[in-house]
């Protein structure tokens, strides 16, 4: 499951399908529960469209998030202007509509299948998803569905990002966190932002003041 599998890919949706094609067999024999042998076949969203699909070994996928990470300290700044594209979330369809969620690691033409999952995160997600949809006031042009990590607090959130407009961001987390965000409510850019950075410097301080404890022992 957690075992990282490496190929170098164009990260196109037509790509990325044929990576988990190449890597995907094992999670879905798991997941779906079947011995099923037959060659698994991943179709891209294009791939699919209009295209019925009754085979159980084919496969949709229906949505692709890009992964955007925030450091502790970027957050105590306040400056989401420059985060860095750690992967990918994919969600992949089977014809009897079970949704897998799968994690790609790496960016560009590196991508790996570092975690597939079903079950509660896929309902948390789209959960997130739907919130932030509803609440954005911008949804067709120029805007973006992302998710936002910031691995020191343990956050992710669906972060629909305006690429003209970034003040009307809308981010709505599916985690439990360290940041004393609630799950599935919407925060705006100024107000999630603020929380982020107020605990940021929380646990900069406190580790500050492990560190000046650690010195005057010796």
């Amino acid at each position: 499951m957690n075992r990282v599998e490496r190929a170098k890919v164009d990260p196109t949706a037509k790509a990325v399908a044929t990576l988990l094609e190449g890597h995907f067999r094992g999670h879905f024999r798991l997941h779906m529960h079947t011995d099923d042998t037959k060659q698994l076949r991943v179709l891209s969203s294009d791939q699919a469209r209009g295209k019925p699909v009754q085979d159980s070994n084919v496969l949709k996928i229906e949505r692709k998030l890009q992964v955007y990470l925030a450091s502790c300290g970027s957050a105590a700044r306040n400056d989401f202007s420059d985060l860095k594209e750690t992967g990918m979330i994919v969600f992949v369809r089977s014809s009897s509509g079970t949704t897998l969620h799968v994690e790609l690691t790496g960016h560009g033409e590196d991508l790996a299948v570092s975690r597939v999952s079903s079950g509660v995160i896929v309902k948390e997600l789209e959960r997130a998803i739907q919130g932030a949809t509803e609440r954005s006031t911008r949804r067709r042009r120029g805007s973006e569905l992302r998710v936002l990590r910031v691995p020191s607090m343990h956050v992710s959130a669906i972060w629909m990002h305006h690429s003209k407009k970034q003040d009307t961001d809308v981010f709505v987390p599916y985690t439990p966190n360290f940041a004393r965000l609630q799950a599935g409510r919407a925060y705006n850019l100024h107000r999630i932002q603020s929380l982020l950075k107020r605990r940021a410097i929380e646990m900069i301080l406190h580790w500050y003041d492990r560190y000046e404890k650690r010195l005057a022992q010796h």
